[in-house]
């Protein structure tokens, strides 16, 4: 065999060798793959809790607005309420250690701004959000009781105060005995 270079299809073997492919990592991408899912998981969790909490935030509010938003003190220096948003710094220095404790909501009006701390009343069964007392403390300090745990049903209120009491007693009634209706 002759070693003539212009024939194309004469293989030349060398004693060089050729560097081999480098070889994927599958590891590599399989952890990368992991890692990508991982932050957006997280970004996804993350961004749903925070649309929930603030969902529920709008939601306190909202019944904040409509339980208080008639009191004549509310009316007197807030004048008619726009937003009511939870204050974390104001509900832990309100905190007294009674049980439930309050909850403090900014309170915005057109009138003015104020702090709104009420108490949840747990025992309030069938009503959404109801509270037993309620203080609104202005910028200057001063404080004025909107509703006091003595005369929390005073409030005025969304909620219908005459619903009807749970029944302690079931009624039994025999099937045998019931007349089909005739149309």
């Amino acid at each position: 065999m002759s070693m003539n270079s212009d024939n194309p299809f004469q293989s030349s073997r060398n004693n060089t060798t050729e560097p081999q492919p480098k070889k994927r990592n599958v590891w590599v991408w399989v952890l990368g793959t992991l890692g990508v899912l991982g932050v957006v998981g997280a970004l996804v969790c993350c961004g749903g809790s925070y649309f929930m909490f603030q969902f529920g935030q709008n939601m306190m509010g909202d019944q904040i607005k409509k339980q208080v938003g008639d009191d004549p003190i509310i009316v007197e220096h807030i004048g008619e309420i726009e937003s009511a948003k939870m204050s974390f710094t104001e509900t832990a220095s309100a905190a007294d250690g009674q049980k439930p404790d309050p909850i403090a909501f900014d309170v915005v009006g057109d009138k003015g701004s104020a702090v709104l701390v009420i108490r949840p009343d747990n025992n309030a069964p069938g009503q959404p959000f109801s509270f037993r007392s309620a203080e609104l403390i202005l910028p200057d300090g001063s404080r004025h009781q909107l509703v006091s745990g003595d005369d929390a049903g005073d409030l005025p209120s969304s909620v219908d105060a005459t619903a009807p009491e749970p029944a302690d007693e079931f009624q039994t009634i025999d099937i045998e005995q019931l007349q089909p209706l005739n149309n």
